[in-house]
């Protein structure tokens, strides 16, 4: 397949439009100045400044949500290292939990035999 023609791919619809109205504007803003209207030319340099304000606020915005994002990844990274140091030490517990369960097993299967052994120790004297 071909690549879309431009202006297709739609994900880049927005910017395009922009490149659009930028060209529009520089290709008007020289046949103005070649012409000589002054009066066009000064409503192109107007519509220009208008558009790179317009940049100039969107990607002021754009750094801004930048900013707020990465400031968000941090605090849920801390609250995330929190969370697992708290994991950790339960972890840390319940081992040593299981291994005193271990333990009290084997000392209760050991009284158990004593017991057994015991009993019929008696039943035979």
């Amino acid at each position: 397949g071909n690549p879309p023609p431009y202006g297709h791919d739609h994900d880049n619809d927005h910017e395009h439009d922009e490149m659009d109205s930028i060209h529009d504007i520089e290709e008007g803003s020289n046949r103005d100045r070649k012409e000589g209207d002054p009066e066009a030319f000064a409503k192109l340099e107007e519509q220009y400044a208008h558009l790179e304000e317009r940049n100039r606020i969107t990607l002021r915005q754009v750094n801004t949500r930048i900013q707020q994002l990465e400031h968000a990844v941090e605090c849920q990274g801390q609250h995330l290292a929190a969370k697992e140091a708290v994991l950790s030490s339960e972890r840390e517990k319940m081992s040593k939990l299981e291994a005193e369960v271990k333990i009290l097993r084997e000392v209760s299967a050991r009284r158990q035999n004593e017991v057994t052994y015991l009993a019929t120790y008696w039943q035979h004297h």
